[in-house]
């Protein structure tokens, strides 16, 4: 450990703490659709997904709880370009559009380890911290 040891090889690979863990998944898509109208004038569609899950062991935290959270989303962005001026340049153009999106997403936090800490520092408690959907 220490300094610039990310550039050694052994103890960039090594795990010094090896029931801290990290379990991630992770999937992001888009399409994208172009149609020209007239001169230098263009619509696009991107319509798009995101999936992620993780579950990890908050071994930085003196009692080590475990937490779940993840996301699902889906949505669309519009663009509308158009040119400002009556001469057709490309570096000067308008654009307008929007982003439509719909995501859920949770957390939950349990800590199967037993209470400790004190009043004045803050007390980490055995049993669920965080439980909620959005």
């Amino acid at each position: 450990m220490g300094t610039n040891s990310y550039k050694d090889d052994d103890l960039r690979t090594s795990n010094s703490n090896p029931e801290a863990f990290r379990d991630a998944q992770s999937i992001h898509g888009y399409s994208k659709w172009m149609s020209h109208y007239g001169e230098h004038k263009e619509f696009q569609l991107t319509p798009y997904a995101n999936v992620s899950h993780m579950e990890f062991l908050q071994h930085f935290v003196p009692t080590a709880p475990l937490e779940k959270n993840g996301h699902e989303s889906m949505g669309l962005n519009a663009r509308f370009s158009y040119p400002l001026f009556s001469i057709p340049i490309d570096s000067v153009a308008m654009n307008s559009g929007f982003n439509l999106e719909t995501a859920r997403a949770y957390v939950d936090e349990y800590q199967s380890s037993p209470t400790t800490g004190n009043p004045l520092f803050g007390l980490y408690t055995q049993g669920q911290h965080y439980d909620f959907d959005v």
